[in-house]
């Protein structure tokens, strides 16, 4: 990923989603956020998790991988887990996969 996006970003990227057989566009941030290695996963930390989200339910659930948080993958009309809102520059991205597609 951080060979993709030269390093750890929030630029979001058009991808496409393998599940099940079926192939969905989807749109993907490189940056790895609002989580800690080092505390359990899914639990609630007291301690800034990480790119300054204060602390929070922890959102780290693989271990171990050199980045802490996790990093969003939107789908058609999906909402932001921050602001619980459309993000335009995901749903550009999944409506130019489907225009490339069709």
């Amino acid at each position: 990923m951080k060979s993709i996006w030269g390093g750890f970003s929030w630029a979001r990227r058009p991808i496409l989603v393998h599940i099940n057989g079926k192939i969905y566009g989807a749109s993907m941030s490189g940056m790895p956020h609002s989580g800690l290695d080092s505390e359990p996963a899914r639990e609630y930390t007291s301690k800034n998790r990480s790119d300054n989200y204060g602390p929070g339910i922890n959102y780290d659930s693989v271990k171990n991988n050199n980045a802490d948080g996790h990093v969003d993958i939107h789908f058609l009309n999906s909402k932001t887990h921050g602001s619980d809102k459309l993000d335009t520059a995901h749903q550009n991205n999944i409506k130019t996969l489907m225009n490339e597609c069709n």
